[in-house]
């Protein structure tokens, strides 16, 4: 990521890694079970959570503009109805909903006022708004991999159901490439770059699309 930072921005990185409760329902990719809702499973941790919880009322109290988010994986819902069930990445936050909520209420109760999320690690490039009791909490954007592909069994279901979702503004699994974040103290404007072919060094990087973080508003937008 690139940034053009505003010195009133608050930077939280997170370690959802070392802390984080084992994935449920075994695990990877499928459909949903009763384990995932689990109140006592964590992504963070206990310390970590109270720690973010302070960095969140700390970006309160100093009325910065941004409070964004260093994210190891997927914090929006991008789960996908099927067959009476709900087919869940459990190793992104879907296969943590309570944390997630805890996470989200915790910014809300602070009175965080732009909450953005930086993303990795799903393979895809993705921008989608953060929901919690059907308001908009938050905003998230996903930067694809440089070289490596997304699951090729699960591209198809991923884009087909999230180009249904109200939530979900963008889902790409195809193109390899980078995301570039200008963060100012009005917008914050984010243009994802993919290369034709990534299996080529010389192929063309191209701007495919741009969006747009207006401060004091809710909901992320086409640039």
């Amino acid at each position: 990521w690139s940034s053009d930072v505003c010195s009133s921005d608050l930077f939280v990185l997170l370690d959802g890694r070392s802390r984080r409760s084992p994935q449920a329902c075994g695990g990877g990719a499928g459909d949903s079970c009763a384990e995932v809702d689990d109140p006592a499973r964590t992504m963070l941790g206990e310390v970590q959570e109270a720690w973010v919880a302070q960095r969140f009322a700390e970006a309160s109290r100093d009325a910065v503009v941004w409070t964004v988010l260093g994210n190891q994986t997927a914090l929006s819902d991008l789960t996908i109805p099927r067959r009476g069930a709900r087919f869940t990445l459990f190793d992104q936050w879907d296969g943590y909903p309570q944390a997630r909520r805890r996470l989200l209420v915790s910014a809300r109760d602070a009175g965080v006022r732009n909450l953005v999320a930086f993303t990795g690690d799903l393979h895809c490039s993705l921008v989608s708004d953060l929901q919690l009791d059907g308001s908009i909490a938050g905003s998230e954007f996903v930067a694809t991999s440089i070289s490596s592909v997304f699951a090729p069994a699960q591209a198809d279901l991923f884009e087909l159901g999230l180009q249904l979702s109200d939530r979900v503004r963008l889902v790409d699994t195809r193109r390899r490439g980078y995301a570039r974040a200008d963060i100012g103290p009005k917008e914050t404007l984010v243009a994802f770059r993919h290369v034709d072919d990534a299996r080529d060094p010389y192929s063309p990087v191209r701007t495919t699309s741009r969006w747009r973080l207006r401060a004091g508003e809710r909901g992320v937008q086409k640039a």
